[in-house]
């Protein structure tokens, strides 16, 4: 356990409220494959700003057009 370094536990802490997400997202009504689809949509779209700040990446137009599209299919899946 000393030899480990923060980014395992985490990781480990982020895989359990991964979990956990899911698990109540069911228990809400949910279906199955909304879950999983609205839960990739939306990490790519948080993700954006920590690529951008942390890591100095640049987002091009087809960067751009990716997350219009991935906002829109989000909108047009969870959409009754």
């Amino acid at each position: 356990m000393k030899l480990s370094n923060w980014a395992v536990f985490a990781l480990g802490a982020a895989a359990a409220l991964i979990e956990l997400g899911f698990l109540l997202a069911y228990r809400a009504g949910w279906k199955i494959s909304m879950a999983a689809v609205a839960t990739n949509a939306a990490a790519a779209i948080a993700l954006i700003p920590i690529g951008i700040l942390v890591f100095k990446d640049h987002l091009s137009w087809r960067n751009v057009l990716g997350l219009v599209f991935c906002i829109f299919g989000l909108a047009m899946v969870m959409r009754d």
